[in-house]
């Protein structure tokens, strides 16, 4: 975060102290001709590490989530011999390779994909904030958490909140796509999390009266007769 915010603070200082910059490059404008081959590897391997943590970032809080029973079971691969908590699921890691391609055909470039990167950025940010203090909440027993908890609200709530409300303007130039993939997710998760719901409340019923209950609460919803006809190995009907 430091390294993060220097390059940002000399990006606008050379911004306000020329007129001749590019506004496309400033980056690597902060640099002499000399060092712009270097500084373009380094950047290429910061965004190779990157890319990494983010792969890795996705792997753990799929794994987090099937433990939880928020997604839909798939294969999990750990690499007991090396690392117990590295993990590798298949299906997520075809599923980001698949989305990472489109992303590079739907936007073609970097300054298109901008828009979304601060859209999903933001709003991880704001996630990451305000799960964690429901958690801390949860966890208040004495008077000094609480004001620990106020303080921490008070100072990263109104930073998140800063910088998504910045982004809201570019929702039209390509911050639908990280919102849209967000809500798919959100409603994937919402209905396994049904399905399983009615699935544990099924499984305590008889024989039988998990399908008579749906037919009955059909009927009550289109409110006219239905005529049932139900084949069982016993006589319990």
């Amino acid at each position: 975060m430091p390294a993060l915010l220097l390059s940002y603070f000399g990006q606008a200082a050379l911004l306000l102290s020329s007129a001749d910059v590019s506004i496309l490059h400033v980056f690597f404008e902060l640099y002499p001709v000399q060092f712009l081959l270097p500084v373009v590897l380094v950047a290429t391997c910061a965004a190779v590490i990157a890319s990494q943590v983010v792969i890795s970032g996705v792997f753990s809080l799929a794994r987090q989530a099937l433990r939880l029973d928020l997604l839909l079971p798939m294969k999990v691969l750990l690499h007991l011999d090396t690392n117990p908590h590295d993990v590798h699921l298949p299906f997520v890691n075809a599923l980001l390779a698949v989305l990472s391609l489109s992303m590079v055909v739907v936007f073609s470039s970097s300054c298109a994909l901008a828009n979304a990167y601060g859209i999903s950025v933001s709003g991880a940010m704001l996630t990451t904030t305000v799960l964690y203090l429901a958690v801390r909440i949860g966890q208040i027993h004495s008077i000094r958490g609480f004001f620990l908890v106020l303080l921490a609200s008070s100072v990263f709530l109104p930073l998140d909140m800063a910088f998504v409300l910045a982004n809201v303007g570019k929702v039209d130039d390509g911050g639908v796509v990280p919102l849209s993939i967000a809500a798919i997710i959100s409603l994937l998760i919402f209905a396994w999390m049904r399905g399983r719901l009615q699935a544990t409340e099924n499984r305590n019923l008889e024989p039988g009266q998990a399908v008579r209950a749906f037919v009955e609460g059909q009927r009550c919803r289109l409110d006219a007769p239905v005529g049932v006809f139900l084949i069982a190995p016993h006589n319990r009907y």
